[in-house]
């Protein structure tokens, strides 16, 4: 994915990020619920751009995402037709997906908001 874009969409969607990031599991699904289709398509892709490397997770993180036992779905984005198949699907669908990780957004986030050696 071409990287300028990926910031610039960070950028537009950063507020909504930053409540993923920090907001209790309540905040989190409201946010969701009430997120355009540029942003879920952003989680998404932020989704699949983690699962695949291309954004690091810390080993913290990563620990925890396990003990939360949302890797297995993490990791389901390896896969290119499941990214593309998940994208073209319908809203209701995205959101039941990404309401998934509610507990697990402030470690997927954490590399957006906090300097990573």
């Amino acid at each position: 994915m071409d990287k300028p874009y990926l910031r610039h969409l960070f950028e537009e969607n950063r507020q909504m990020l930053k409540t993923l990031f920090s907001g209790s599991s309540k905040v989190i699904q409201t946010e969701l619920s009430r997120a355009n289709d540029q942003s879920l398509d952003l989680l998404i892709r932020i989704l699949y751009l983690i699962s695949t490397g291309e954004i690091s997770l810390t080993e913290e993180a990563a620990e925890s995402i396990k003990k939360a036992k949302r890797i297995k779905k993490l990791f389901a984005f390896e896969s290119k037709n499941y990214f593309l198949k998940t994208l073209k699907s319908s809203r209701k669908e995205k959101i039941d997906l990404l309401k998934q990780f509610t507990k697990v957004y402030s470690d997927l986030l954490y590399t957006f908001f906090n300097e990573t050696e």
